[in-house]
């Protein structure tokens, strides 16, 4: 992958964590070759937390395009926890009522 993509552990700053980087190492190849894309322009973070992943993706169409083959690829690494597949939104939200309820 041209450039490194953040995977952290959610609530350790700095660590990465090996299962990400596994994932992301072994789905690039796949994507390349499959979609001619390149999967660290697609993806902004990889994050586990309370042991789902979330890729936070840089736009809606690269989502839609990738999210199945990282899907494939962390079934076939042996997990079995959710992959969540989120990207950014410019739309206005109320914390307390969209997040918290």
């Amino acid at each position: 992958m041209a450039t490194k993509v953040p995977c952290v552990r959610h609530g350790v700053v700095g660590t990465n964590d090996s299962s990400l980087v596994q994932l992301l190492r072994t789905a690039a190849p796949r994507v390349s070759l499959e979609l001619g894309m390149d999967l660290s322009l697609a993806v902004s973070s990889v994050t586990r937390y309370d042991d789902s992943v979330w890729v936070i993706w840089t736009d809606d169409a690269s989502r839609a395009r990738c999210s199945a083959i990282l899907d494939e690829t962390w079934r076939a690494l042996g997990a079995t926890s959710t992959v969540l597949h989120l990207i950014p939104s410019d739309e206005p939200y109320d914390y307390e009522e969209d997040v918290m309820h």
